[in-house]
């Protein structure tokens, strides 16, 4: 270990603890002081603490993701009723001739549900094809991260690590 980290590399340590890893904070200090009384012991953190601040970008970035998903749900209900509304308008003379042959209610309300569902059905359908072709590239690059991935992960890049149990 080095006293002044930037005047040249430094060790990265993962212990594994039996217990509550805060506890033994003092002891790893005091263990590592003894071995090297010039260490510089610097950001001293649970695993927990670095899963929390590796992943807080990603979580960052999902939660935005979430925000511009609802605000896409927002733009397609508003398009949907303007479609609607509008197809409504358009056979607003149908509508009347067809109550003066005297139509039943449920039969125009019908003819004008059908015909909504028959345009969600076929919006659904292209962005579906839209989405399956957008993401088919994507899907295949995120894998789903198990707890010691990391801890693997960070032992593996520091170059010197340690694995035994305090107690």
């Amino acid at each position: 270990m080095q006293a002044d980290p930037a005047s040249g590399p430094s060790t990265d340590w993962v212990i594994r603890t039996a217990g509550d890893p805060a506890r033994f904070a003092s002891l790893v200090r005091a263990a590592v002081r003894e071995a090297e009384p010039h260490a510089a012991i610097s950001n001293l953190t649970t695993m927990g603490e670095q899963i929390e601040i590796q992943t807080s970008v990603s979580r960052f970035r999902t939660w935005l993701l979430g925000l511009f998903a609802g605000l896409a749900m927002l733009l397609a209900s508003v398009g949907i009723y303007g479609a609607m509304s509008y197809c409504t308008a358009q056979r607003t003379q149908e509508v009347g001739v067809r109550m003066a042959l005297d139509a039943h209610r449920s039969s125009i309300l019908g003819m004008i549900l059908r015909q909504g569902t028959a345009l969600a059905a076929m919006g659904l359908g292209v962005g579906m094809m839209g989405a399956a072709a957008l993401t088919h590239d994507f899907r295949f690059t995120v894998r789903r991260r198990r707890r010691r991935d990391f801890v693997s992960g960070h032992t593996r890049d520091s170059g010197r690590s340690v694995d035994r149990t305090a107690r």
